[in-house]
């Protein structure tokens, strides 16, 4: 009979509450590492705070943060939106963000992989399907692909004939705005808190690697190289890239003015990391919003007008999912 060597340890509550960081592992150990989510749920420990602060202080929902350390991306509102939520409650906690964003971004790529090879280990149906069956699959396929192509290329040419005609439409747009902003330089106060650092020749990128959706990918790499504003905001999760010449007011909880004027495409803006602020703009179809270094589409249709509409990220993200669903 086989001789069984029972192991006993006498230090089990240090065992249970002690998290080993990744550079106290030994290499030649095979062990599984931790993933991101314990790591955050560790460090959040040690710091003695509860899952309700943080969300308080990080404006993203307590449900998300802990999905986000328990690792269950179903209950997250999208990968991108993940992504954003790694890097924003590392840095909160003091952690190496970047660095915890590219362990997250494998880890949910790995879950990928899994599915797709569950999916390769299901029976072959292929081969137990007539060969007029499959020959008919084929033509459908064909079929589907080329009314792709004919709709993708009927959406290019409704979009080359909309800019054509945008710079007549832009002629009135720009004349309107030019007055409002005449009579808000009036009042005194409205220039002493309005946004007028010296131009700087600058674009935001996606901080996190994330690709903006098609379109607007295409359409950004259209636009002229443009002002940043606000670059003293170094903390901004919320970004503003402008397409079309339009007014961009943003005013704080307390009715502080932070920026009030007009904007030209290919301009920029970064908003400071406060709570309760709101956006309004005559044309919010002319402003992308980017959160966390992630295109979110345009704040609004084109031409609509946007009326203080809330900065807040836990509201946008509440209010991109609405639009999307």
């Amino acid at each position: 009979m086989a001789k069984v060597t029972r192991l006993s340890f006498d230090k089990a509550d240090d065992l249970e509450h002690r998290s080993l960081h990744l550079r106290e592992i030994c290499p030649d150990v095979d062990a599984p590492l931790e993933t991101v989510g314990q790591d955050l749920r560790t460090a959040r420990q040690r710091k003695g705070e509860d899952l309700a602060s943080v969300s308080r202080y990080l404006k993203i929902r307590k449900d998300y943060l802990n999905a986000l350390e328990e690792g269950k991306l179903d209950l997250l509102p999208g990968r991108a939106y993940a992504v954003g939520f790694v890097r924003s409650y590392s840095r909160y906690l003091g952690l190496e963000a970047d660095l915890l964003v590219e362990r997250y971004k494998a880890e949910i790529a790995g879950l990928g992989e899994a599915e797709e090879h569950e999916t390769c280990l299901a029976p072959d149906v292929e081969k137990k399907l007539p060969q007029g069956t499959i020959v008919f699959v084929a033509l459908l396929a064909i079929g589907i692909a080329y009314c792709g192509y004919y709709i993708q290329s009927s959406a290019n040419q409704m979009l080359t004939e909309r800019e054509a005609a945008i710079p007549e439409r832009l002629e009135t747009v720009v004349a309107a705005q030019s007055q409002e902003e005449v009579a808000l330089s009036q009042t005194a106060s409205a220039q002493t808190v309005s946004e007028n650092l010296a131009p700087t020749v600058q674009s935001i990128e996606p901080v996190g690697g994330e690709a903006s959706p098609p379109a607007l990918q295409a359409a950004a790499q259209t636009l002229p190289q443009g002002h940043a504003h606000g670059t003293r905001n170094v903390d901004s999760r919320i970004s503003l890239r402008i397409h079309d010449a339009t007014n961009l007011r943003i005013i704080g909880a307390d009715g502080t003015l932070f920026i009030n004027r007009t904007l030209s495409p290919g301009d920029t803006y970064q908003a400071p990391n406060l709570p309760g602020m709101t956006i309004s703009s005559a044309n919010s179809g002319a402003l992308e919003l980017i959160l966390d270094g992630t295109s979110l589409g345009f704040v609004g249709a084109t031409g609509a007008a946007a009326e203080a509409l809330s900065l807040n990220p836990q509201d946008i993200v509440d209010r991109a999912q609405r639009l999307a669903g």
